[in-house]
């Protein structure tokens, strides 16, 4: 009898572990909250062990902080599905993000806050490496930031994607292959800390008029791939605040390169004209 009751007993907590631990898949049903549980399907808020999908023409808000398992940007001929993350407000992906790009416009973040201390932050969580293959843009002054929980959780801009500084700061403080673009508006920053990009990236760096691209990260950074470039127009900044050594190449009409005292910036391209 003790017997049976005990194996009873294993049974049930291996039934309420699995409860527990059950992952959702949640459609959005319309624009709004995150956190509203009628802006989805089924009726919820998505968390960390979760799918969430949000369908074309519609907008999620993250406020406060948020988690999600994996998460699918929707795309379409006009209108896809965005994901906004507010000021003071971040969402950690712990598995996986998935922008679809089979029509014309891929599945979009957007860092819209104006206000609030700390800008919206998109964190790759401690298990995950993800890919962005649509667009990113900074629509907000408060600005935006996109990081890594460690080392090891890869963020990866994917040759189709564009990341923006259009209207406020961004900062890319992740382990980070960025094979994609980076776009700096006039008179905005983006700041590379952290981790930095890893060897091999391949991607464009564009600086506009009075923008600054800012390299800061922990340790010195080689970017070894020769087929990427940095551009730097007239009166943009490249800023460099950690020894950088880069194999692509550099296209400057009356830009600035800036070097930190005791810190280097190694050419091993070519300068493009």
């Amino acid at each position: 009898m003790k017997t049976t009751r005990l194996a009873l007993a294993l049974i049930l907590m291996a039934l309420i572990a699995n409860v527990s631990y059950a992952q959702t898949s949640y459609t959005s049903s319309g624009s709004g909250s995150w956190s509203t549980s009628t802006n989805w399907t089924p009726n919820g808020v998505p968390g960390a062990q979760d799918t969430a999908t949000i369908q074309p023409n519609h907008t999620i808000d993250v406020t406060g902080d948020q988690e999600i398992f994996t998460l699918i940007l929707q795309d379409h001929a006009t209108t896809p599905g965005t994901l906004d993350i507010n000021e003071d407000a971040s969402l950690t992906i712990n598995h996986a993000l998935e922008m679809e790009r089979t029509l014309a416009e891929r599945g979009k973040i957007v860092f819209s806050g104006n206000t609030g201390t700390d800008p919206g932050e998109l964190i790759v969580g401690s298990n995950a490496n993800i890919a962005m293959h649509g667009d990113v843009d900074v629509t907000g002054t408060r600005g935006g930031k996109i990081s890594s929980s460690a080392s090891g959780n890869v963020l990866t801009i994917a040759p189709n994607a564009t990341v923006t500084a259009g209207s406020g700061p961004l900062e890319l403080a992740a382990d980070m292959v960025m094979d994609g673009k980076v776009e700096v508006n006039s008179g905005q920053t983006v700041t590379v800390s952290s981790f930095g990009p890893r060897p091999g990236s391949s991607g464009q760096w564009l600086i506009s008029s009075t923008g600054t691209l800012k390299f800061n990260t922990t340790s010195a950074v080689d970017i070894i791939a020769s087929s990427g470039y940095i551009e730097i127009s007239a009166n943009g900044t490249l800023d460099i605040d950690q020894s950088l050594t880069y194999a692509g190449g550099i296209r400057q009409t009356n830009g600035k390169i800036e070097v930190a005292v005791n810190k280097s910036f190694e050419v091993t391209g070519r300068f493009i004209e």
